[in-house]
């Protein structure tokens, strides 16, 4: 109904000429609606362009994923962009994907930067703190919130109550825009913003839209379908470099809505590993002889995989270490597994990505489990891998035995 409202009002204050006819269907289920009856605004002019816009309630209640599959099934164009009722879509972020989507189209999905934001009233501050958020690398650029208390009324009177005041948080998020290393970075991160997106019907349907079962992470669950369903399937994910989407983030407060957060990390930590063992598992592929190390790694591979999704959570220096290896590994077998489907450029990307991820797991040993506690493998891995950052290692260690 917002849709509609703010349709309307877009053709109301058009510029004199009215070239826009604007049709509303309301296809909803009759309790789900008044009457039932079409809606249509006609101009009196002949149109130059002809928006209509159709309304539908999903028929049955088993969550978010069945009722994008049953949007998904209503929909007539091949081209099919995505948003949350509660997010703003930027000025010409349709026209910019289709316009890639056209001249690329070995492109499956076309996502956007995002500027999350949150917006809390003075006299609600249930989940008004932001969370700890995992400092760890990320694929994206994941800056903190900057946070502006504004007043609700638009007037020159500065006696308003602060209680009229609401708080308005703001931090933009730029992912990969090389396909190549988004499809490795989806591995350890969901790093495409899903109201963002704009894909290809088909394609979606083709590896069975989305999948019913998953309750938190049903995009993220998607996109990795998306990228490992053959070893050609690498880069067909993309991120124009441009903010296309303002995503509304609501904060985490309750106790249940902390455990949903849990749940879905879970699910999250399940979905990434079923395609990272997906991968691993793929490499035996000529003479299906499994190396003896790679079977140990894969073994322990989920516990290695939560590490790197969340690195801070390790217990030991040895998890750190067990990750790094696992790091390697896999990083092996993703350029084995899609060696034909890879640049040059991506490649280099894919390496310093994992050269950082290493050099992540082996600086946070230092101030975690102390200098004597480090983790070894992964430091001796970082500075095999990156002998040049000699004087970042010694700045760690004096900065550690000075503190």
């Amino acid at each position: 109904d917002t849709m509609v409202k703010h349709a309307k009002q877009m053709v109301k204050t058009r510029h004199p000429g009215n070239d826009i006819q604007l049709e509303v269907y309301d296809r909803r289920l009759p309790t789900m609606n008044n009457d039932g009856i079409n809606q249509k605004n006609q101009n009196t002019v002949l149109p130059n362009v002809s928006i209509s816009i159709e309304i539908y309630s999903s028929p049955n209640v088993h969550g978010l994923s069945s009722a994008l599959n049953y949007g998904l099934s209503q929909c007539r164009s091949d081209l099919v962009a995505r948003m949350d009722a509660d997010d703003i879509s930027c000025p010409g972020r349709l026209l910019a994907q289709k316009k890639v989507m056209t001249l690329c189209p070995k492109l499956d999905v076309v996502g956007t930067f995002a500027l999350l934001f949150k917006t809390n009233s003075i006299d609600d501050q249930r989940g008004c703190d932001d969370q700890k958020r995992d400092m760890s690398i990320h694929s994206c650029l994941d800056l903190p919130y900057y946070s502006n208390t504004a007043k609700q009324n638009s007037s020159d009177n500065d006696d308003i109550d602060d209680s009229d005041a609401e708080t308005i948080s703001i931090r933009p998020v730029w992912h990969p825009t090389s396909p190549g290393l988004l499809s490795w970075a989806m591995l350890f991160s969901c790093c495409i913003a899903h109201p963002s997106v704009i894909f290809r019907k088909k394609s979606i349907e083709h590896v069975g839209g989305y999948d019913e079962s998953k309750s938190y992470a049903e995009d993220y669950d998607l996109w990795l379908r998306l990228i490992t369903r053959s070893t050609l399937s690498c880069g067909t994910i993309g991120t124009l470099p441009k903010v296309g989407i303002y995503h509304r983030k609501h904060p985490f407060g309750s106790s249940r809505e902390n455990t949903n957060a849990r749940m879905q990390a879970q699910e999250a930590l399940d979905i990434s590993w079923t395609a990272a063992k997906k991968i691993i598992l793929a490499k035996k592929y000529q003479n299906n002889k499994k190396e003896q190390s790679a079977h140990i790694s894969v073994e322990n591979g989920r516990a290695s995989l939560a590490i790197l999704r969340k690195p801070s959570g390790a217990v030991s220096p040895k998890e750190l270490d067990d990750a790094a290896e696992f790091l390697l590994m896999l990083e092996k077998d993703f350029l084995r597994y899609y060696q034909n489907n890879l640049s040059t450029k991506e490649v280099a990307l894919i390496q310093r990505d994992c050269d950082s991820r290493i050099g992540e797991l082996a600086t946070l040993s230092v101030p975690m489990f102390g200098q004597q506690q480090k983790s070894h493998r992964a430091w001796s891995l970082w500075q095999s891998r990156c002998p040049h950052l000699i004087l970042e290692r010694l700045a760690l260690l004096c900065s550690k035995k000075t503190s």
